[in-house]
């Protein structure tokens, strides 16, 4: 048994259980926010079901979690719940279709939709090819021109990069030096750099650690920050759509998140530093880093433009 201890479940999490177990049963509180995790968690294990890994999800009853559900009914009765958790591909059909009437050909065709971008993360195997089946079976279609569709449809980006880019050394001073003058690289470097620089994006991730329910009132289109080459950056915009989609989200539960980065040095270093409120409040600041970084990424994309015309003038077909 693992307790997440109130963080978000991560791809890495995953990776290290399936070392040692070929099946994951995914036991959530039975309220809204454990329902909600359990969809995240399921989205997040697509990837990694290989041919003959399993996950299940066991939904408790209103009010209850694993510990006050075993202490008021007892170890074998929890172990029978268990047994009988509901598998991944039940569960997401089950979720997809909760509101559609598959009688008809529009709440067919949302089904489709959500559901195609979802299956095309699954490795390449059996399962795969039975949950495509399924889906086939659900819109009475013919099995083969499915997948075919499929096949045709863009491949999706994930909502929340499992791996942001790791940092290189070219990304710090080259001056950085140890107390015996000797260069500083790797781990090392990035500790003794965040005393020098810390960008706008780990800034505005540190405001979130502070206050994330910030993020909430941003109304700046943030969709560019998506598409950045930093993985700070693109970690930021994982980070403010985690919050925007689940308002209740804590600090605790962000740094479980970035935990699955190689970030995570930075923020735990983060949490350890005395907090400062800024003098115009968090909020304001948030705001302004927000939109520096997002100039600064119109710069760039205005740049590579000019770059390219000049490129395409220079050098005509």
């Amino acid at each position: 048994a693992v307790a997440a201890l109130g963080t978000a479940t991560g791809r890495r999490h995953l990776e290290i259980l399936f070392r040692s177990v070929e099946e994951v049963v995914f036991c959530f509180d039975g309220d809204q926010a454990g329902r909600s995790a359990a969809w995240r968690a399921l989205k997040t294990g697509l990837p990694l079901m290989q041919d003959g890994r399993r996950i299940r999800f066991l939904q408790l009853p209103e009010g209850s979690d694993p510990d006050s559900y075993i202490r008021r009914h007892g170890r074998e009765k929890f172990e029978a719940a268990v047994a009988q958790a509901i598998p991944l591909e039940d569960f997401f059909f089950d979720h997809l279709s909760e509101d559609l009437d598959l009688n008809r050909i529009e709440s067919k065709s949302r089904l489709f939709k959500e559901a195609a971008p979802l299956l095309k993360q699954l490795p390449r195997g059996i399962y795969a090819s039975l949950m495509q089946d399924k889906l086939a079976e659900k819109l009475g279609r013919d099995a083969e021109s499915l997948s075919r569709e499929l096949a045709e449809q863009p491949q999706p980006r994930s909502e929340y990069p499992p791996h942001p880019p790791e940092y290189t050394e070219r990304d710090y001073p080259p001056h950085i030096s140890d107390v015996s003058g000797h260069p500083v690289t790797g781990r090392a470097s990035r500790q003794k750099t965040k005393k020098y620089r810390r960008s706008p994006s780990l800034h505005a991730i540190d405001l979130l650690l502070m206050k994330p329910q910030i993020a909430l009132n941003l109304q700046e289109d943030i969709s560019p920050m998506r598409e950045a080459v930093a993985g700070d950056v693109a970690l930021l915009f994982s980070v403010i759509k985690m919050v925007k989609d689940e308002p209740d989200t804590s600090p605790h539960t962000i740094m479980g998140y970035c935990s699955d980065s190689d970030y995570l040095g930075e923020f735990t270093q983060m949490l350890k530093q005395e907090k400062i409120t800024p003098s115009g409040g968090v909020e304001p600041e948030f705001k302004q880093v927000i939109d520096r970084i997002l100039a600064e990424i119109q710069h760039q994309h205005r740049a590579a433009d000019l770059k390219a015309r000049l490129n395409a003038a220079l050098n005509p077909i």
